[in-house]
């Protein structure tokens, strides 16, 4: 490995059995992020000149663009609703482009993410030029607010991620909001694969709170059963505990009732016995006279 005079990156020779020797270059760590981003900002730029040429630029030979396709890209070009959009956005991007230039040469380095943003979305008089650009201004400088106050240092995040974080990141079409073009200079736009990852990650999320909603409902229901369950339990209690009383009331009632009756008996049987000894007596005076 083989780093090269001017420490932006380095060689790596690649060995394989039979084949002549490789070498690969690999940017420094430090830079790579800054390269990456500059290098997507040129690309979709070259493209985009690309795709101009090919439909107004009859000179230009484009031998990979088949004649019916460029045909049809004309046309699209020509449509009015089209050439409406396309000034509004070009407008926006070369106003957004502008800003960064002056911006960086203000300042001796490249503006940061939020900065190029105010400068984008106030006029003369450091009014913002619509609402909707004053609603994500005031909401990054109360995150930053906040980021200011936390104690906890790793909880603190930069300014760059907390504007990222307001403006909703990058949308569907590709784009952030306020920075046009100048976005693939301070954010690395999601893989197609990261998105998905994330779409899955988002469906994978509102599914498992559907089942959470559906499961409290659920649960909600048995506890209401529960509860007329419990309440039916403790209406029977209360009729034993009565049955019950009922019970050891009679059972007491016999109790007195066996009393009497032994009394009874006891009694009946003393008469008896007195009767019997009264008749004998009296039987024996009848033979004696």
């Amino acid at each position: 490995m083989e780093k090269n005079s001017s420490r932006v990156g380095y060689y790596s020779q690649i060995e394989d059995m039979g084949a002549p020797k490789k070498h690969e270059f690999s940017w420094d760590p430090s830079i790579a992020s800054l390269v990456k981003k500059e290098w997507q900002s040129k690309c979709v730029q070259h493209l985009s000149d690309i795709v101009l040429k090919v439909c107004t630029d009859p000179t230009y030979t484009a031998t990979w663009c088949a004649l019916a396709l460029r045909a049809h890209m004309k046309q699209i070009k020509e449509d009015e609703d089209f050439k409406k959009a396309n000034v509004r956005k070009t407008g926006c991007v070369m106003k957004v482009k502008g800003f960064s230039i002056i911006k960086e040469k203000q300042l001796d380095r490249l503006p940061t993410a939020h900065e190029l943003y105010y400068d984008g979305h106030v006029d003369n008089d450091g009014q913002f030029v619509n609402p909707k650009a004053k609603e994500v201004w005031d909401k990054f400088q109360k995150k930053k607010a906040a980021t200011l106050e936390c104690e906890d240092e790793t909880q603190k995040k930069s300014e760059d991620e907390l504007f990222f974080e307001v403006v909703g990141g990058w949308n569907e079409k590709g784009r952030i909001f306020g920075l046009g073009a100048a976005a693939h200079s301070y954010y690395d736009r999601p893989t197609y694969e990261e998105k998905n990852g994330k779409r899955s990650w988002r469906d994978y999320i509102k599914n498992l709170e559907t089942q959470v909603v559906e499961l409290a409902a659920k649960n909600d229901d048995q506890k209401k059963e529960l509860d007329q369950t419990k309440q039916v339990l403790d209406q029977t209690k209360q009729e034993l505990g009565e049955t019950k009383q009922g019970l050891v009331e009679t059972q007491t009632n016999l109790v007195r009732t066996q009393q009497v009756l032994f009394e009874t008996k006891r009694t009946l049987s003393e008469t008896t016995e007195l009767i019997f000894h009264d008749f004998q007596t009296t039987s024996g005076k009848v033979y004696a006279s």
